[in-house]
């Protein structure tokens, strides 16, 4: 929840389990459907969450039940996008993705959203069986939606991709975008976003993870005005 509206979810249909606290602020839900576990994780301005498909034989698909106060959903492509009342994006549910146990990555998963009679937006996530199914496929598989709970991150993508140039060297020019103090999952989605709208074509990207050094911090600020300013 923020000043411009709360959104809260949760797994439909799913087992009544125990959470298990781990370390790096993460819970787990163990067997929360067959063969599924979910663990959950803040990062930073975000919720993280991965649903891991501990075996070939587990569910098929799942469903989270997002309930919104002031808020409309819209499902675009494969991400869930929360709009106030002045067409303002203020959460996201992104597009997403797994990775078997050997590293291997696919985006092949279906993403449906619908409303329901009570008035929460419905969304399920079915992964490709043959992906899962192939033989060289080791579990366990994650799944990794990532929910963005502030507008901030989203705000500085949008600024970046929709970046333009009049004139006659509107195709000539690149942004420079540095980011400091981040998680990896929000260096993560930033590449990730500017590759989906082709803003990663014109981009220059300097990252400063959490984690790094505070003296990157300044290294990171100083590359990033030197690459804009002589460019």
């Amino acid at each position: 929840k923020d000043q411009y509206g709360s959104i809260s979810w949760g797994v439909e249909n799913c087992n009544t389990v125990e959470a298990v606290k781990q370390k790096d602020n993460t819970v787990c839900y163990p067997e929360i459907l067959e063969g599924m576990e979910l663990r959950c994780r803040v990062k930073g301005m975000r919720m993280k969450e991965d649903m891991v498909l501990l075996r070939k034989e587990a569910a098929k698909s799942y469903t989270y039940l997002y309930q919104t106060e002031g808020l409309v959903p819209e499902l675009r492509v494969k991400e869930v996008l929360f709009f106030d009342e002045g067409q303002n994006e203020i959460f996201r549910v992104q597009a997403p993705y797994m990775r078997d146990f050997s590293g291997s990555k696919s985006e092949s998963i279906e993403v449906s959203a619908e409303m329901t009679a009570d008035g929460k937006c419905r969304v399920t996530f079915t992964p490709d069986r043959n992906w899962l199914n192939e033989a060289s496929r080791k579990f366990p598989v994650v799944i990794d939606p990532v929910t963005t709970t502030s507008t901030h991150a989203n705000l500085a993508a949008q600024i970046a991709r929709q970046a333009r140039v009049l004139g006659d060297d509107a195709g000539n020019f690149a942004v420079v975008f540095a980011a400091i103090g981040i998680t990896f999952e929000e260096s993560d989605f930033f590449v990730q976003e500017f590759r989906r709208t082709g803003a990663i074509d014109r981009t220059v990207l300097f990252t400063n993870l959490a984690n790094d050094p505070a003296v990157e911090r300044i290294a990171t600020t100083e590359d990033g005005f030197h690459d804009a300013l002589y460019r």
